[in-house]
């Protein structure tokens, strides 16, 4: 059974050591090394939400989200995980699409936008079926929009 706390420094240390080969392809495509991503997602975490998700005392991926510090009712998501998370399937999907319901839920009338560097051929797929729409390009990165429905 998955469980969540909030994201710690050994966690995302934890994630980035043992990457997904996804994880480890966007970050290199966004010009990142193991060392520049930790600091960048440290920023990330100490200025909005962040959790760890664990199966039994493993830890899959790390997930948070920051006010835009531009657009007042645009929350930025980040996400870093290890190549298990990828492996659940359709329960990953499940547990995602739950997840983002939550968060939504907890922060009415506001969009959650997620870029992401991958160039795997199954991107916008994965989006699609946590809930995201695909909104474009910018930066080199593919953009990803979610927002409460109603």
């Amino acid at each position: 059974m998955l469980k969540r706390r909030r994201c710690l420094l050994a966690d995302l240390i934890e994630i980035i050591g043992d990457a997904s080969d996804v994880t480890i392809a966007e970050a290199e495509n966004a010009g990142l090394n193991p060392w520049t991503l930790l600091k960048s997602l440290w920023q990330a975490r100490k200025g909005g939400e962040s959790w760890a998700v664990f199966d039994d005392d493993e830890v899959l991926f790390c997930i948070g989200h920051y006010p835009c510090p531009l657009r007042p009712k645009v929350r930025i998501l980040w996400m870093v995980a290890k190549q298990g998370w990828f492996e659940r399937g359709a329960a990953g999907v499940f547990y995602g699409r739950r997840f983002m319901k939550e968060l939504c839920a907890r922060f009415p009338g506001s969009r959650f936008e997620s870029s992401s560097w991958s160039r795997h051929p199954d991107l916008l797929r994965w989006f699609a079926l946590q809930g995201f729409t695909h909104t474009g390009y910018g930066h080199g990165s593919t953009v990803f929009e979610i927002a409460k429905k109603g």
